[in-house]
């Protein structure tokens, strides 16, 4: 539940960060007072341990090279201006070129990598947690035909993609797959021993799942005639949903909630809401990272040296 609280911004310390010798740096590519401004600079300057926050910009950002490095990288969110309550500025953190993971345990949140659906994420390293991202397609792959890796441990969760796959020669072996809004491609092909919970499947084509073995596809929302195939999978209490159960609208992420008269709230296997926006780690609309964010300011556009200037200022909280 968001919570509204107003107060005077003297800080804002992240709990993301495990190590008390790390730091936290600013990327801003308007504003020559920040730590860097390119991401590229940033991936150079910092130490592994350390969170970067990419801050919103109307111009795109870029990444020459592979992540080596142990980071957390903090966007502010997508679709800032289809939602209520987001941010006072409105641009994404958008990365205009494919994204390769190759450091273990590096976190994704509140990035896009999306650019004109073009843009991809590559994991190909053990750990790695993608939540509240906004991304074209994300393969379990180093982008590259000639290695055969097999990726652990990864969570994707309180995402929108169109698409979690392996690249050629490469699986991935266990992790989670949670309360993402997920679209159209071959997913999950090649992944064995997945937690796939929560979900939502927006297109109406199959919920495919072709490809993968041993995975717990769960308490998922989807649209298509057949709930998938794979090798020895595990399916309980998906839901079908009509369009007419959704709420639709404009923002391309709410639009995927349900209405309250919808039987999928309640047919999950613990009673409650399947798809993305149940369970107690529900999708975040906008992917808003769970740090302070102001989302609106009052200023009177006059002040006096008797009066002074009065500025409220609204600051969310999500999950």
């Amino acid at each position: 539940m968001k919570k509204v609280i107003f107060f005077t911004i003297l800080a804002v310390a992240s709990s993301l960060v495990g190590s008390v010798s790390a730091k936290s740096w600013r990327v801003n590519n308007l504003d020559a007072s920040a730590n860097f401004t390119t991401l590229d600079a940033a991936m150079a300057g910092v130490t592994a341990g350390d969170t970067i926050y990419l801050e919103g910009s109307p111009n795109d950002y870029t990444l020459s090279n592979a992540i080596s490095k142990q980071v957390v990288i903090i966007g502010p969110g997508y679709f800032l201006d289809q939602n209520e309550n987001t941010l006072v500025s409105k641009s994404p953190a958008m990365i205009a070129s494919n994204v390769t993971i190759l450091a273990k345990g590096t976190v994704l949140e509140g990035v896009t990598i999306n650019k004109n659906n073009n843009t991809n994420l590559y994991i190909a390293a053990d750990d790695v947690v993608v939540r509240k991202c906004h991304i074209n397609r994300i393969y379990f792959s180093d982008n590259t035909a000639s290695t055969n890796l097999e990726i652990a441990n990864t969570i994707i969760t309180q995402s929108i993609t169109n698409d979690i796959t392996v690249g050629s020669n490469d699986y991935g072996k266990g992790g989670l797959i949670s309360n993402n809004i997920l679209g159209a491609y071959n997913l999950f092909s090649g992944l064995r021993n997945f937690d796939i919970l929560f979900n939502t499947f927006t297109t109406t084509n199959q919920f495919a799942t072709a490809g993968s073995s041993n995975c717990n596809i769960r308490n998922n929302i989807y649209r298509g005639n057949s709930v998938g195939s794979g090798t020895n999978n595990t399916y309980t209490n998906n839901y079908k949903a009509s369009t007419a159960e959704f709420v639709g609208g404009d923002s391309s992420d709410k639009q995927w909630q349900l209405i309250a008269t919808s039987q999928g709230n309640t047919a999950s296997s613990a009673g409650g809401q399947c798809g993305a926006f149940g369970s107690s780690s529900p999708y975040v609309l906008s992917g808003l990272a769970n740090i302070p964010h102001i989302y609106d300011i009052e200023a009177p556009t006059s002040a006096s040296a008797a009066s002074g200037l009065s500025v409220t200022v609204k600051i969310g909280t999500e999950k």
